[in-house]
């Protein structure tokens, strides 16, 4: 076997770690394994052979020679780093947390650490610690700080704090006043205040710097309504999905924008064309919806939040009013509900937490089964954190809404922290809102949305289970069907504001003037006057749409 001098492997080393670098992953490779073969005990080329390994989709090898260089050199930092770079790749967020958590730990000074902390939590949707893992980043001076800023900035816009997230975007510009990422993101920022005029603006400024940015023209897509299939923005991204190099999710992207497009132009066959290949590649990407497993849930959540069960639980949780809960199926309605109520000056906005759900996992072993050992010292304890994040969105006003629609899910846990609090449930004609769903790019969660057999079985579980809500006592829930507001808007606005124990504010009638931030996926449909031709849409789709007429046939 050839002998190498320290010199000369030192050199060797350096040799692969150039290749690696410059992508030639097979070079990289061939002179590790030689200097392996000479000492396979050298922790640095087993945490480099897993890194290539990793980038080559050998998962396994990777695996296998980081494992080795964990068991030689357990508290080595490019250890933790490789292994959480590795399970990151796979997918296992907690995993690479917790490798890159122990990585700050043993190196807290380094701000690089926090910066990957925070980008993996990110991913992870825990928002609120990877802001702290990125300001952490920003104080210790980590290597990217326009990047820090932009990821702090997302985060910070996820979690609702939207003045927050325009200052981070403004200060990572200011550093490199060409980062299209911060561009873009500062036009998603912008479009939640309804400036969509200066939103468009900074989109158009991202596509100039970086093409392959295509998200951008979904925002484009989104922020105004298109007139002719002859837009230049519609021929520009018919040319860019054309591109042989496009990869699978840049056109899905593209597709979903011009779905949109087509939708506004009139022209509903070639919408649904679009539409349909952007589900399907996005279905391909994330995997399908279990829905014999939702079922499953569903009907444990209505065996176990039964009359029994209430009539059994005595007092418990908070007695407060200030939560209003607004809940339904996406696209029913909910964001412009909680845009007329937050116009009322003593009423605000919380915009969507997920605060109720991550307790239901959270606090309770198994959910639902399992939520009757909650004691009361441990239901007041929740419901105290919830208005504590509530009232860090909204302050301390009458009321505040939260406007998670899948919260319906939910509506048992509600009434164990808040047996007082109402909720306000929006309905909408069925086929109108599977069809809805269907040309929605939704960012998290909502597997079912890709496939129109699954949206229409999700639907059909969602109406089972507000049903069930409804017989158990309705005093405190109030249905407002979309429909009938947007024929009515003075009348069922007044309705909910009498239900909610308020004075009459004509305020609520002139909600597209509330500059409050939006940053749901209708944010500019809430800025728009009440209009009603999204009242039997469907019908412009009849023809794609057997599988939701079958399931709901009563149409006429």
């Amino acid at each position: 076997m050839e002998q190498l001098s320290p010199e000369r492997a030192h050199a060797r080393l350096l040799d692969a770690v150039q290749n690696e670098q410059a992508g030639r992953l097979d070079e990289a490779e061939q002179i590790l394994k030689t200097l392996l073969e000479i000492d396979p005990s050298q922790v640095r080329c087993l945490c480099l052979m897993g890194r290539v390994q990793r980038r080559l989709q050998k998962y396994a090898e990777a695996a296998r020679y980081l494992n080795a260089a964990q068991a030689m050199a357990p508290t080595a930092p490019p250890v933790s780093y490789e292994l959480a770079r590795l399970a990151t790749d796979q997918g296992d967020l907690k995993a690479a947390i917790g490798y890159l958590q122990y990585l700050t730990q043993l190196k807290p000074m380094v701000g690089d650490n926090w910066f990957d902390l925070g980008y993996v939590l990110e991913m992870a949707g825990r928002w609120s610690q990877a802001i702290d893992a990125f300001r952490r980043a920003i104080q210790l001076g980590d290597s990217n700080n326009e990047e820090t800023f932009t990821h702090l900035g997302s985060v910070l816009a996820q979690d609702g704090q939207e003045a927050a997230a325009r200052e981070n975007y403004q200060k990572a510009l200011e550093l490199n006043p060409e980062h299209a990422s911060a561009m873009y993101g500062l036009g998603m920022v912008i479009t939640a205040f309804g400036e969509f005029e200066e939103a468009s603006q900074w989109f158009r400024r991202a596509a100039r710097r970086d093409p392959n940015l295509v998200e951008v023209y979904q925002q484009l897509a989104a922020v105004r309504r298109f007139e002719s299939v002859d837009d230049p923005d519609i021929v520009l991204m018919t040319e860019l999905l054309a591109a042989p190099e496009r990869d699978d999710l840049s056109r899905e992207k593209l597709h979903f924008a011009l779905g949109k497009t087509f939708d506004d132009c009139g022209e509903h066959d070639r919408a649904f064309e679009h539409i349909s290949a952007a589900n399907r590649l996005k279905r391909d990407r994330k995997g399908g919806f279990d829905i014999e497993r939702h079922r499953d849930l569903v009907g444990r959540i209505i065996t176990t939040f039964d009359q029994e069960f209430f009539a059994g639980f005595g007092p418990r949780g908070s007695q407060s009013k200030q939560p209003v809960f607004i809940v339904g199926m996406p696209r029913s309605g909910t964001s412009l509900i909680e845009q007329i109520l937050a116009s009322h000056p003593r009423v605000n906005g919380a915009g969507e937490l997920r605060f109720i759900e991550q307790a239901s996992r959270t606090r309770v072993a198994l959910y639902p089964d399992l939520v009757s050992t909650l004691d009361a010292p441990a239901l007041e304890a929740a419901a105290e954190d919830y208005l504590k994040k509530l009232r860090e969105r909204g302050g301390n006003i009458r009321h505040i809404t939260d406007k998670y629609p899948a919260n319906f899910l939910h509506i048992g846990f509600i009434r164990l922290l808040f047996p007082k609090a109402k909720i306000i449930h929006c309905r909408r004609n069925a086929v109108d809102t599977c069809l809805s769903i269907y040309f929605q790019d939704f960012a998290t969660a909502n597997l079912y949305a890709n496939r129109l057999e699954d949206i229409g079985s999700y639907y059909q579980c969602y109406q089972r289970l507000m049903d069930h809500w409804m017989d158990l006592g309705g005093d405190l829930l109030l249905t407002v069907d979309y429909e009938e507001l947007t024929a009515d808007l003075e009348g069922q606005v007044r309705t909910m504001v009498e239900w909610l124990e308020l004075e009459w504010d004509p305020a609520c009638l002139d909600y597209t003037s509330n500059r409050r931030a939006v940053s749901t996926l209708s944010r500019w449909q809430v800025r728009q006057p009440v209009y009603q031709s999204s009242v039997e849409r469907w019908r412009r789709y009849e023809n794609h749409l057997g599988v939701l007429l079958e399931l709901f046939p009563n149409q006429d």
